[in-house]
């Protein structure tokens, strides 16, 4: 067993053993959530390396624990390599380091393991890298389940290796991948046996049973794919998983994180900003400002699909002087929002106050912006503007029902119709 948060400098590890796997746990516990990383199937923990780099400078000390699953680097074999089995080792390993609620970080086949722990155990939210669920991949395998269990299982891994496109990494990320994958047959064939043995119907209630307890865990998803997603599967997710995000790097292949390490330890950092849901009922003051704040910090990023995630499915949505009238809808409002994003750069936004009531909220605030089309059929031309807007959040089952904006609309006109040269002029 572990010792538990032992004191260590935030930039260095400790090697450990947790649930008999060999791991390395990195700084100290504090009011971050922990980070869990899993390796694919064949790799070890070493592989994180260029992402714990770009980490240690990004969030120094950010607690963090990188695993050897069983059979795979220092740790022994622990069989079954069944998914409960593996997921209960995990958690095991969690316990016994001494985590806390952690974010569960798996990439490949270890996407699946970081789901179904996070639909069992408490967890932060996921970060699943490069694993979404393919019918397609699962009908591969099984139609060379002989080959894969037999003589042919050379041939069988020659086509994976084809698909994870190394060739679209930089030189010493394909010589880090090449020397730290382990492709033992006998390995292998142990993390795919259940799938193999599973008929078409099997897998898919398998699936369906998954994400439904993965939703009912409502913690934040970050998928993150090498290429874009066939659209089936793309609609499954968003319809199973409220709190889904989805990033496309285009031309990764198969380890994103590799490919774009700095970004991806940007993404593991962003992570300590992710918060439990308030639950549908009564909301306090506090769960009100959650909300609130995540969907403004969505708004400043333009990042339509979290706006979204903070409305109910009948958001009433108006602003007025905008010239739309009352939208209905979340596909109503990603196209305001879409359209707004190609209007206004929004560059930063200050609270002035906020007035909370049972179930509502009255905001006022500030907002700096870069007119980068037509705001309002303005010319932006780029250039800056600052003018306030107060808003009317309505409340129900946790989530927005209704937005009222209300913007400065004749100091932000003031602005876009004086010559270019002239200073914006700030609000008092």
């Amino acid at each position: 067993m572990a010792t538990r948060n032992a004191a260590r400098p935030a930039d260095t590890s400790a090697q450990i053993t947790v649930a008999g796997m060999a791991a390395e746990l990195y700084g100290f516990a504090d009011e971050r959530p922990p980070l869990v990383l899993l390796p694919g199937l064949t790799f070890n923990r070493r592989i994180w390396q260029p992402v714990l780099g770009h980490l240690s400078r990004i969030d120094p000390g950010r607690q963090v624990l990188a695993l050897d699953l069983p059979g795979h680097g220092d740790s022994p074999d622990q069989l079954p390599h069944s998914m409960q089995h593996i997921v209960s080792l995990i958690h095991q390993a969690v316990e016994e380091a001494g985590l806390e609620t952690p974010v569960m970080v798996g990439h490949s086949i270890a996407g699946g393991f970081a789901s179904v722990y996070a639909s069992q155990h408490p967890a932060h939210g996921v970060v699943n890298l490069d694993a979404p669920p393919d019918p397609a991949l699962f009908t591969l395998l099984r139609a060379r389940e002989e080959q894969i269990r037999g003589d042919g299982f050379p041939g069988v891994w020659a086509l994976m290796k084809q698909s994870f496109g190394t060739d679209l990494l930089p030189v010493s990320a394909r010589h880090l991948v090449a020397h730290n994958s382990r492709p033992r047959q006998d390995l292998v064939v142990s993390y795919w046996d259940e799938l193999l043995r599973q008929t078409p119907g099997q897998f898919d209630a398998m699936l369906a049973g998954s994400l439904a307890a993965l939703a009912a865990s409502d913690v934040p998803y970050l998928l993150i794919a090498g290429a874009e997603l066939a659209p089936d599967i793309s609609q499954r997710l968003s319809d199973a998983l409220p709190r889904l995000k989805t990033e496309v790097w285009a031309g990764t292949g198969h380890f994103p994180h590799l490919a774009h390490p700095g970004r991806f330890a940007r993404r593991l950092a962003d992570t300590a900003q992710w918060r439990p849901r308030p639950k549908a009922g009564s909301l306090t003051p506090a769960d009100l400002d959650w909300i609130i704040d995540a969907h403004f910090e969505a708004e400043r990023r333009g990042d339509v699909d979290a706006i979204l995630a903070t409305v109910s499915d009948d958001i009433s949505h108006e602003v007025l002087g905008a010239g739309l009238g009352k939208l209905s809808g979340k596909d109503a409002v990603r196209a305001f929002y879409e359209q707004l994003s190609q209007e206004l750069s929004i560059d930063a936004y200050t609270t002035i106050r906020r007035i909370h009531g049972p179930g509502h909220a009255w905001e006022e605030g500030v907002v700096h912006a870069t007119a980068t089309g037509k705001p309002f059929g303005l010319d932006g031309g780029g250039r800056r503007v600052i003018y306030r807007l107060n808003h009317l959040f309505e409340f129900s089952n946790g989530l927005i029902q209704r937005e009222l904006g209300v913007p400065d609309v004749a100091s932000i006109f003031a602005q876009l119709s004086r010559p270019e040269q002239q200073e914006e002029q700030s609000v008092e």
